[in-house]
């Protein structure tokens, strides 16, 4: 016997993003992101600096490579946001296009304060 039942979908609810905060919006790993961006930012002019102590290692070695890794993961996650704020509700695209002006805010940070010392390597390698 095969009854006839009634199948009840389940409703997904949209995102509240009226109750979320805009800092809370971003999420926890790109204010992370944006934190050592922001530790590594200064440390470009201080490039200079002769290694004397365990910090002028930090500096001189550990800073440019977070920075550029920052410089090439920042982009990536502007190209995850748009992919899937092309897919989602409006609630949720206005959450992503948050998410991507911020991100380009913290790539300016990067690159102005960066720029200059990996444009002044390539030269260098040039001559």
């Amino acid at each position: 016997f095969m009854s006839s039942q009634t199948v009840v979908e389940p409703q997904q609810a949209a995102p509240d993003t009226t109750a979320d905060s805009w800092p809370r919006q971003i999420g926890p790993l790109r204010w992370m992101v944006a934190i050592l961006a922001l530790v590594a930012a200064p440390c470009a002019y201080l490039q200079d600096v002769s290694m004397g102590s365990p910090w002028d290692l930090l500096i001189k070695t550990v800073m440019p490579g977070v920075a550029l890794f920052l410089i090439w993961a920042i982009p990536l996650d502007i190209l995850m946001a748009k992919v899937f704020k092309s897919e989602a509700d409006a609630a949720t695209q206005a959450r992503y296009r948050r998410v991507i002006r911020f991100d380009l805010m913290v790539m300016l940070v990067m690159l102005l304060s960066w720029g200059y010392f990996f444009l002044q390597i390539m030269l260098q390698r040039l001559t």
